[in-house]
């Protein structure tokens, strides 16, 4: 099994003596509190996130600085400012991009109306007109004849101008579904999470939400949430800078270990959540312990010039979709096996199956209603 390391400095500098740093700290503590006010606020927008580390970076100025780590926390500062930067500028090019495409649309389907609209007035009314001609003819026979090349006429014209609608609305009809996942693909890109860069709770909903579907008309569905155990206690014991880079190693163990259309998201905190579709529950099961089993025992990291290890480990629970599962409940019985999990102890999987009676009484219930 490969070793994997955290490397990290987590060496102090003594700050200078004798230099009064208040007014610094004062404008620094006021930069970041103009920083955070000053966020956009988008649901695409990770901005509580942002805002939150932007108030633990203020809450943090004084203690870094009297122990000479401010140093460390500039650069936490500044990457998280860079990566909220890079958020919001794709965000406000992307909605320019859409709001651009969305005109176009509109005025594509005005033109397509207006122009129909015109040129089925204009034939209707030459018809009515020839029509009215007709009713002159002193010959029955005559009269009958151009009516009904009259009738054939209109009937041509509005089988036409039905056909023209009908291609132009397949024409808009399509470039709204692309424009909609197109939509979908940019807000998945900006719901990024800022630490790991796997997308976050917001894109974990939206992909389950459109799974749903699919699942309710017979496609497999499974649904798997990870959370690492006593997290709070590697925390308290190394630093929150490692807690950081422990969640960043599992997101990439189960990115890289999954397959590439297995949907992984971080759930919350140091919960990470995993959709599956096209899967059983048991081999959803036995891939998520194969990803297990490329984890390393140990990883070393310094601090002080001195080495240490840590080790960690991750619980899993694991449930699949049932006729008449909503959203909200395939959720809540996943995180109800996880918790079983991590009670039972550390390093564990659970699996949640609805009962074979239950499935049939909702079955029942539907085929009634």
């Amino acid at each position: 099994m490969r070793q994997e390391h955290i490397q990290l400095d987590l060496k102090t500098a003594p700050s200078a003596s004798g230099v009064d740093t208040e007014p610094l700290l004062h404008l620094a503590d006021r930069l970041l509190q103009l920083l955070a006010s000053g966020a956009p606020q988008s649901e695409s927008i990770d901005t509580s996130t942002f805002r939150r580390s932007i108030e633990r970076f203020r809450q943090g100025l004084r203690a870094a600085t009297a122990s000479g780590s401010l140093s460390n926390l500039t650069v936490e500062c500044l990457t998280a400012c860079e990566q909220f930067q890079r958020q919001a500028h794709a965000h406000f090019a992307d909605r320019e991009t859409e709001l651009i495409d969305l005109i176009e649309l509109l005025r594509s389907a005005v033109a397509t109306v207006s122009r129909g609209s015109l040129g089925y007035e204009q034939q209707i009314e030459a018809s009515t007109e020839r029509l009215a001609r007709s009713a002159r003819l002193g010959d029955l026979a005559m009269l009958k004849r151009a009516v009904q090349e009259e009738v054939a006429s209109i009937k041509r014209t509005t089988h036409e101008r039905h056909d023209m609608e009908a291609a132009a609305f397949r024409r808009l009809t399509d470039r709204v579904e692309e424009l909609e996942g197109q939509l979908g693909e940019a807000q998945d890109e900006e719901s990024a999470d800022p630490l790991t860069g796997i997308p976050n709770r917001g894109a974990f909903d939206r992909a389950l939400r459109r799974r749903l579907p699919e699942a309710m008309a017979g496609r497999t569905l499974v649904l798997a949430v990870l959370g690492l155990d006593d997290f709070s206690q590697l925390n308290d014991m190394h630093g929150r800078m490692v807690g950081d880079r422990i969640l960043l190693c599992v997101s990439q163990l189960l990115t890289n270990g999954l397959r590439p259309d297995d949907r992984v998201t971080r759930f919350t905190g140091e919960k990470f959540a995993v959709v599956m579709a096209d899967i059983s529950l048991d081999q959803a099961k036995a891939r998520l312990a194969m990803a297990r089993q490329r984890l390393a025992p140990s990883y070393d990291y310094e601090v002080e010039g001195k080495p240490v290890q840590v080790s960690f480990t991750y619980s899993c629970g694991i449930t699949e979709y049932a006729d008449g599962d909503s959203v909200d409940t395939l959720l809540r019985r996943a995180v109800d096996a996880l918790g079983e999990a991590q009670r039972r102890g550390r390093d564990r999987t659970v699996t949640r199956r609805t009962s074979f009676l239950r499935g049939l009484l909702r079955r029942s219930m539907g085929q009634r209603a």
